[in-house]
């Protein structure tokens, strides 16, 4: 891109991708990734400016998920996985916060163009302070929790999820990409499984009914009341 007069680009290795952008103004050739490139008649500017309403359902979330845990692990102020894991969550949190009310406005949980990490990581800590506020009475998050990632990958993260819905993203989808982000979480614990299959078995020989009661208190991601809803249509 340095050596011809093109201001942006698409890189890919099969698997990952990246946007990018040169800016001609500038004498010296700096990178700016973005994390997707304008629509027919869009400007670079009008990234990130969709409203809620428009945001579409993501078909899979597990390889972004996977994804941005090993660019975090490499690069972010934190060393861990099982604590980037709970970070991320954190993050899923604010993303959800931000979805269910107003949904005419233009998401907090976005990234505009050329914006500083900084602004965009004062907006999710307020909307992480709104998620603390109506999910802390039921134990979610401890009162004294924070976001500790640094602006630029709190950025990496809103850029990568922003243009997706999760309320509207089927919940097996969710629950499917959230085993990531807790097998990352409980890493170090030796007692942990992921045992789908079982799950699925489990449900087949309980055959629960639409106007019985389940009690899961060691849900995780819900798989297992993902699949009775499924059975039945529910939301």
């Amino acid at each position: 891109m340095t050596a011809s007069s093109a201001l942006w680009g698409v890189w890919t290795n099969g698997t990952d991708i990246e946007y990018l952008f040169r800016d001609p103004k500038v004498a010296k050739s700096n990178r700016i990734i973005f994390f997707q490139i304008p629509k027919n008649g869009e400007t670079f500017e009008d990234i990130g400016r969709i409203s809620k309403k428009n945001l579409q359902p993501a078909k899979s979330l597990k390889s972004v998920f996977h994804r941005l845990l090993n660019i975090l692990y490499a690069n972010t102020n934190i060393s861990r996985k099982e604590k980037l894991g709970a970070e991320m969550i954190r993050l899923i949190f604010c993303k959800i916060i931000d979805e269910k009310y107003d949904q005419e406005a233009l998401p907090k949980f976005r990234v505009g163009f050329e914006e500083n990490p900084k602004d965009v990581a004062k907006r999710i800590k307020e909307l992480f302070q709104q998620a603390k506020d109506e999910f802390g009475h039921d134990g979610v998050f401890e009162k004294n929790e924070e976001i500790t990632l640094d602006p630029k990958s709190i950025a990496l993260v809103v850029g990568q999820l922003e243009k997706y819905s999760l309320m509207k993203t089927e919940k097996d989808v969710v629950g499917d990409a959230f085993e990531v982000l807790l097998k990352a979480n409980l890493l170090e614990r030796k007692e942990s499984f992921y045992t789908k299959e079982i799950v699925k078995m489990a449900v087949k020989v309980i055959d629960p009914k639409p106007e019985e009661t389940i009690v899961d208190p060691a849900c995780g991601s819900g798989g297992f009341l993902i699949l009775h809803s499924n059975m039945f249509g529910l939301k």
